[in-house]
């Protein structure tokens, strides 16, 4: 029989050791979880917040911007359906831009005076024509209250945003007949 022993105390700082041990390693494990979480998390959340501050540069009218096709993933995808529609969204505004300067041209190439009333009464579009008849030289847009104040034009801008067809009928507008 062989028998061998040691003191209590002897026990306890070997425990003390350990404990120390594993609460320094408990910590260092802990504090490198949070460093490679965060580190994760910022890879994962970067490309969401760029699609999304490319979304509001697109919705304030920045044409330009565009999102960085490297995303991983649904992210990746998602970021070229945003990259598609800011090219689609550029063509069509492309094509009404030049649409709108075709309107336009025409519109004021007419030898007859050609006035748009946007519902809230505010002149929007008024040819050179029709400002020279009516003597009016506001920049648009102006309120219906700055056209001259003749009872039958006034009967017929109303009718006309109501809806409502008019007959032709002649208007003594200062000097000029129309």
């Amino acid at each position: 029989v062989a028998r061998v022993s040691v003191t209590t105390k002897t026990v306890e700082e070997l425990f003390a050791r350990a404990r120390g041990g594993v609460l320094v390693a408990g910590l260092i494990s802990f504090l490198l979880a949070a460093i490679l979480a965060a580190l994760f998390s910022r890879s994962v959340s970067r490309p969401i917040t760029d699609l999304r501050d490319v979304a509001r540069s697109l919705a304030a009218g920045e044409r330009k911007r565009h999102p960085a096709l490297a995303a991983p993933g649904e992210v990746g995808d998602l970021a070229d359906a945003v990259h598609r529609l800011a090219e689609q969204l550029e063509a069509r505004l492309s094509a009404l831009t030049a649409e709108q300067s075709i309107l336009s041209a025409l519109v004021e190439t007419l030898n007859e005076g050609v006035m748009a009333i946007s519902p809230s009464h505010e002149v929007v579009r008024i040819n050179d024509t029709g400002r020279r008849l009516l003597s009016i030289h506001r920049p648009i847009p102006f309120g219906i209250d700055f056209l001259p104040r003749e009872t039958t034009l006034r009967n017929a801008i109303s009718l006309a945003l109501s809806g409502t067809e008019t007959e032709p009928e002649e208007v003594v507008i200062g000097e000029t007949t129309l």
